[in-house]
């Protein structure tokens, strides 16, 4: 009689969570957040481009310099300054806080 191996050790895939912090504005952090830009709302295509041209697009890593309504924003080793109503259309996520 020959004895039956074991079932092989195989582990289950791993399924990444489907929970993720919400999006926000990007006024509503504060300085020394960093975040992952989400979207640019959607409204003033002119505003959207220029954004894009200056770094400033979906998945792009940011950290908050400075708030208020003149917002500085670290966009890799670019510095933007942004005005709270340009900043209130980039909706972002969060990824650390001060």
């Amino acid at each position: 009689m020959v004895a039956a191996s074991p079932a092989p050790n195989r582990a289950a895939p791993v399924t990444p969570p489907t929970h993720s912090a919400p999006c926000e504005a990007l006024t509503a952090l504060p300085a020394g957040t960093s975040c992952v830009v989400v979207a640019v709302e959607e409204g003033d295509e002119a505003l959207s481009i220029r954004l894009k041209t200056m770094g400033l697009h979906e998945g792009r890593g940011l950290r908050v310099l400075r708030e208020g309504k003149r917002l500085i924003v670290a966009c890799g080793a670019t510095r933007i300054g942004l005005s709270a109503a340009v900043a209130s259309q980039v909706l972002v996520r969060r990824i650390s806080s001060p």
